[in-house]
């Protein structure tokens, strides 16, 4: 960890490191949950660290500490409350970690990310995926990825997004973005902008459908289905979103293979920090 302040973007606050010693402490990554009842106090906050001086314990808000090993969760966390977690070691060191819920953020270095959609009923969920920010080309309907359009983009040479394949019946659809071939192609890009969205081809479920994100460092992703597992991964995060119903119809174009769908969530990802939020209430990412 660098021993000063770092800002961050949006929600994700700050992390930081002892500044008057080298601290054996490191924060390896955060994430964190939206609540999903009806009085929004039931988010999460998970912490991954290392260090050798135990034995640990965090604080939240600056309250009392608890006693903690890596990873831990903390329940029962409010919705738009801005909250500090420090995790101290047995010889002072510190790191801490800053969020506000009301969108799922993280921070974890990633070679490849897998975005999934689950929908549990209904029938046939067909989905459509691009990156917006920067342009790789997928600025048109029929450049995304998804039923009726490209399995890769691009679609000539190494893909950068690819998507898992057509699920006609119940359970997950995915798209796989290689950070490792995105960082080859575009070195001088900072953050990368992905949407994705879906649309009911046949009955339309009564269930919230999940955007879920799960994030690689290091292995071979290996195609499973509709999804991908990396079984060779050195590291691994697992995001969750709060999920959205997806009603009847499509929202633009003139039919099912000409519609971008209904905006199921987006994925904003900063390569500096290594930073993310997935955001289900996304309404200023544009549309193609």
């Amino acid at each position: 960890m660098p021993n000063y302040r770092q800002q961050t973007s949006g929600n994700l606050g700050a992390v930081s490191a002892c500044a008057s010693c080298v601290s054996s402490l490191v924060l390896d990554s955060f994430s964190t949950t939206d609540p999903t009842n009806a009085g929004g106090t039931n988010g999460t906050a998970t912490i991954n660290f290392t260090g050798d001086s135990g034995p640990f314990e965090y604080t939240v808000n600056g309250g009392s500490p608890i006693a903690c090993t890596s990873p831990f969760t903390i329940t029962g966390l409010v919705a738009s409350t801005n909250y500090t977690v420090v995790v101290t070691d047995s010889t002072s060191n510190s790191i801490s970690a800053s969020f506000t819920l009301g969108e799922t953020s993280f921070e974890f270095d990633a070679d490849f990310i897998m975005v999934t959609y689950q929908f549990t009923d209904g029938d046939d969920l067909d989905t459509r995926s691009r990156i917006v920010t920067p342009n790789i080309g997928q600025t048109t309907q029929p450049s995304m990825v998804g039923w009726s359009l490209n399995t890769q983009f691009p679609g000539a040479g190494a893909p950068i997004i690819t998507w898992g394949g057509d699920n006609t019946g119940i359970g997950f659809e995915s798209v796989l973005i290689d950070m490792e071939e995105f960082r080859d192609q575009y070195p001088n890009s900072t953050s990368l902008v992905a949407d994705f969205r879906c649309f009911w081809y046949n009955t339309v479920g009564t269930n919230d459908v999940i955007a879920a994100c799960t994030l690689w460092k290091g292995g071979t992703p290996v195609k499973s289905g509709y999804v991908w597992t990396n079984p060779t991964a050195t590291d691994t995060l697992a995001i969750n979103s709060v999920g959205l119903q997806i009603p009847s119809g499509y929202p633009d174009g003139t039919s099912k293979a000409t519609t971008t769908g209904y905006r199921l969530a987006t994925l904003t990802y900063n390569l500096t920090a290594n930073t993310g939020v997935l955001n289900n209430a996304d309404t200023t990412t544009p549309n193609v």
